[in-house]
């Protein structure tokens, strides 16, 4: 293949520009996958409790260019987003793990949702063992406990897999890559 250069630095504007255009298109692909899962979100709240956090913290991350390939990574930055995707449990990927999630993960997640638990704590006097988890000060103790309790309950039942982010993909792939496409076009056609 033979590339005819008619002026100097006219390969080299072309490249700047090719790349500034598959940047901004992936860019765009992702904002574009972002407002498809909050569509998809918005659609399936009634099922899903942790929405509003997931919703909020959808972001497209900046393009790099590693190991000969755009890379970006769109999708949510909490992180118990991956629990409702992947599910847990018996229904999950690891159908032998039933290992509750992190209680400092629910916690992060009761304090956003603004659930107040209905406990009643056991005064000391009545109590008849120790534990170290209640020796260890921690700035709300009921929302501690709360957190717990819904991880233990996770951990014994799961969480049945919703696959919000494969499903939006499939759905959004197509217009993704016309997207792309016509960023990279109109980049070209500027040079």
């Amino acid at each position: 293949m033979a590339v005819k250069v008619t002026r100097k630095g006219t390969l080299n504007r072309k490249m700047l520009g090719l790349d500034a255009g598959i940047r901004s298109g992936i860019t765009a692909s992702g904002l574009y996958f972002i407002e498809e899962v909050k569509r998809t979100l918005e659609l399936v709240a009634p099922r899903m409790v942790a929405t509003g956090g997931m919703i909020r913290s959808l972001t497209v991350s900046k393009v790099v260019f590693t190991q000969g390939a755009y890379r970006a990574r769109a999708g949510p930055s909490v992180p118990y987003a991956w629990f409702p995707h992947m599910g847990t449990g018996p229904q999950g990927p690891l159908k032998h793990s039933i290992k509750p999630p992190p209680v400092d993960i629910i916690y992060r997640w009761v304090k956003e949702k603004g659930i107040t638990p209905r406990l009643r704590r056991v005064p000391k006097t009545l109590r008849t063992y120790t534990s170290r988890v209640a020796r260890v000060k921690r700035a709300d103790p009921e929302l501690w406990t709360l957190a717990f309790l819904i991880s233990r309950k996770i951990g014994r039942t799961g969480l049945t897999p919703f696959p919000f982010l494969t499903i939006t993909y499939k759905v959004a792939h197509p217009r993704m890559r016309e997207i792309l496409i016509e960023h990279i076009r109109r980049s070209l056609r500027s040079v």
